[in-house]
């Protein structure tokens, strides 16, 4: 029964597949197929009290967790973006992406804050319109037509 689960879940994702085993034993014969496949990629859920806390079972260099975090921001998957900018030391990223967060929650003036402190590149103009946008959506025009 344990397999038909597992066959079902396989067959029926639709982008990502979590599989969480406690006995490492057990699994090397599954795993070191996948592995060969270049099917899986190892995460480690961690036992610490942040949530969404994840640390890659290999080592990663910050380039690979900033690549993960741009991933993870075209799936709009916010707080597991901001993990991974985190390990890649890039703040700036961070504050943009919690800046998506608030646009999702439509509290734009905030998210507008988040762009503008996201803006490191002396004036890095895409950022500095989408605050800008942010601003006229809370109905704050003047501020929004400063920033234009």
């Amino acid at each position: 029964t344990e397999l038909k689960r597992l066959y079902t879940a396989i067959t029926r994702a639709k982008s990502n597949l979590w599989i969480c085993d406690e006995n490492i034993n057990k699994n090397d014969a599954m795993y070191a197929y996948w592995m060969t496949k270049q099917l899986v990629r190892t995460v480690d859920i961690g036992t610490g009290n942040e949530e969404n806390n994840f640390v890659s079972a290999g080592i990663s260099t910050q380039d690979q967790w900033r690549k993960q975090g741009d991933y993870l921001t075209t799936k709009h998957l916010w707080n597991e973006a901001i993990k991974c900018y985190e390990k890649a030391k890039a703040p700036a990223k961070m504050l943009e992406v919690q800046a998506y967060k608030e646009v999702e929650k439509h509290e734009f003036l905030l998210a507008a804050e988040y762009f503008l402190r996201a803006d490191t590149d002396d004036h890095k103009r895409a950022l500095i319109n989408k605050a800008a946008l942010c601003l006229q959506e809370a109905k704050d025009h003047l501020n929004a037509a400063v920033l234009f």
